[in-house]
């Protein structure tokens, strides 16, 4: 009787000891993943209700584990990807921002730039060039820029054929040629001798269209600059009040006036650039 006994005892330690290995081994395995989830930024919560399980056939009751895993990150509101567009504003009325800058005079400037882009598009972008299309073209010079007609005599030789004469400012010549160029109508001058400059009416054909079209995209670029040369001037005077919400929101102001004006130019262009490819 106590040999059965001690076998019934030695098989029950020995089943007790597998089950030892069994919850070790499924614990290591549970502790690998947690550890692997925990290095990926998930946030863990275990939580255990030992007194809810299920009884197996022996009539012990079985734990029941619960984990709940929740990545960071994803609930994270998105942060304000346009620098100019600020958190907070407050209400200002006009006076109180003239006191800062002239708002007045900023939107006349936008408009200005605007018209300018109108005028270009008028008097250089045509297919039919004359002797008024080069008068407005702008030249460079150090510290100014002015139109061709003052450092230029102008004359029309013929119909393809234009003649820059610039005996009297001798010195303004690479600055004329380089406007030339740079005028977005597909020209190509040639100078002859120190003072004189030809230049080729290209024909209308279906090259000279695209060209033409390319020079109302270039015109529009150089447009853009100008917006933003000019809110960034006008941004210096409003950096420098010492509030950061009143700057905020007349940087919010300053940006929608340019913003709108750009959005013109852009409707100007691809107007222009439809007229010179469909005409």
């Amino acid at each position: 009787m106590a040999f059965r006994t001690s076998r019934l005892l030695t098989g029950s330690l020995q089943n007790l000891n597998t089950l030892c290995n069994t919850v070790s081994h499924s614990s290591n395995s549970i502790n690998r993943r947690l550890s692997y989830l925990a290095n990926r930024g998930a946030n863990i919560c275990l939580d255990t209700h030992p007194h809810s399980g299920i009884k197996n056939k022996d009539g012990i009751v079985a734990t029941q584990w619960c984990i709940q895993i929740r990545h960071k990150g994803r609930d994270k509101p998105k942060k304000n990807t346009d620098k100019h567009k600020p958190n907070h504003t407050v209400e200002l009325d006009k006076t109180t921002i003239s006191e800062i800058v002239d708002v007045d005079k900023y939107e006349q400037q936008l408009a200005n730039i605007l018209e300018n882009l109108r005028h270009e598009y008028v008097h250089k972008l045509s297919l039919r060039t004359n002797v008024g299309t080069f008068d407005k073209i702008e030249v460079k010079l150090d510290n100014e820029t002015i139109p061709l007609n003052q450092v230029a005599s102008i004359v029309q030789k013929g119909p393809s054929l234009i003649v820059l004469n610039l005996s009297q400012n001798i010195k303004f010549v690479p600055a004329v040629m380089s406007a030339l160029h740079s005028s977005g109508m597909n020209l190509n001058p040639q100078q002859e001798g120190p003072s004189t400059i030809y230049v080729n009416i290209p024909k209308v054909s279906r090259d000279h269209r695209e060209e033409l079209a390319k020079g109302a995209k270039t015109i529009f670029n150089n447009t853009k600059e100008k917006l933003d040369k000019l809110f960034a001037e006008t941004m210096k005077k409003v950096n420098k009040t010492k509030s950061t919400e009143i700057k905020k929101t007349i940087e919010s102001k300053l940006l929608q006036d340019k913003r709108k004006i750009q959005a013109d130019a852009e409707a100007l262009m691809k107007a222009k650039q439809k007229e010179l490819l469909d005409s």
